[in-house]
């Protein structure tokens, strides 16, 4: 996110008055040191990013699924025509 302030989300997360446990401490302060600690240290920056009002959600991906009947009528009426 190119909004972002250029000041050290996890400090400045760990001296907010939300409750945090033992486990989110070490956490925000040692960082993650496997997959599972990731995700989580990335939903308590989106927790951050909330409480700031800086938080843009995401736009879903447009859909791009086509069924094989559509393909088979493109097909059909000669929209791939290839040179031959």
């Amino acid at each position: 996110m190119d909004t972002e302030p250029d000041i050290d989300w996890r400090q400045d997360f760990l001296n907010t008055k939300a409750r945090l446990n033992k486990r989110t401490i070490e956490l925000l302060t040692n960082g993650a040191t496997n997959f599972s600690q990731a995700l989580i240290l990335k939903e308590l920056k989106v927790r951050w990013l909330k409480m700031k009002g800086l938080y843009v959600k995401q736009e879903d991906p447009p859909n791009c699924q086509s069924s094989f009947n559509d393909l088979n009528k493109r097909i059909d009426s000669e929209e791939y025509l290839t040179d031959g």
